[in-house]
C-alpha cells in the first residue's frame, strides 16, 4: 500500500528493486554471451560465491565460468524467473529463480541439460551502485534429455537469424549495458 507520506521512500525502493532485477538479467546474459566484464558488473570486485564447493571469490569463479563456457558448451540459456527483493536501506537479500539450458555435445551426440535452480544473493548499495557482495546457488533439479541434430535444426529454421555466444550476437545491436 502507498502512503501519500511514503511516496518518496516506495519510488526509491521500486528504483533499487529494478537496479537489482537488471543486476541478475545482466548476469545470466553475460554468462549466455560468454562475456566475462557484462557478468563481472553484477558483482561487487570483492563479492563471493558460493555454487556447492564453497565460498569462492567471485573473480576467480566468473573467469572459470567464462572458460568452461566457451570450451564445453555451444549455448546456455540462463531464464530468470520469480524474482523477490527485499531492501534494508544499502542493504537487500534477493531470491530468483533460474531455468538453465545447456547445450554440448557428446559421445551419445547433442545434449541439452536442463537445470532448476535458484540464486540467493546479498546485495550492497556502494558509490550508489547495487551489486552482489554475496551469491548462494542452489540446485532444485536436472535432466539430460537426446535433442535434435544440428542438421535437423537448420533444415526447419533456414533463414532465421541465430545467435551467437560473443559481441557479434545480434543483441549488442539493440541494448548496450553500462
Amino acid at each position: 500500500m502507498v502512503l501519500l507520506g511514503d511516496v518518496d521512500s516506495n519510488v526509491d525502493q521500486l528504483l533499487a528493486k529494478q537496479e537489482i532485477t537488471e543486476g541478475i538479467y545482466r548476469w545470466a546474459r553475460g554468462a549466455d554471451r560468454v562475456d566475462l566484464a557484462t557478468m563481472q558488473s553484477a558483482f561487487h570486485a570483492d563479492a563471493t560465491i558460493n555454487y556447492g564447493p564453497g565460498e569462492v571469490p567471485c573473480g576467480d569463479f566468473l573467469q572459470g565460468i567464462a572458460t568452461q563456457h566457451a570450451a564445453d558448451f555451444e549455448s546456455t540459456r540462463h531464464i530468470i524467473f520469480n524474482v523477490l527483493i527485499d531492501i534494508d536501506g544499502d542493504r537487500a537479500t534477493s531470491e530468483a529463480g533460474v531455468d538453465c539450458r545447456v547445450r554440448f555435445t557428446d559421445a551419445d551426440g547433442p545434449r541439452e541439460m536442463l537445470v532448476l535452480g535458484r540464486y540467493f544473493d546479498r546485495w550492497e548499495r556502494r558509490d550508489g551502485r547495487w551489486k552482489i557482495g554475496h551469491r548462494f546457488s542452489v540446485l532444485d533439479s536436472y535432466r539430460v534429455p537426446d535433442v535434435l541434430t544440428n542438421a535437423q535444426v537448420d533444415e526447419w529454421t533456414a533463414g532465421i537469424a541465430r545467435g551467437s555466444r560473443d559481441e557479434t550476437d545480434p543483441s549488442y545491436n539493440y541494448i548496450q549495458l553500462p
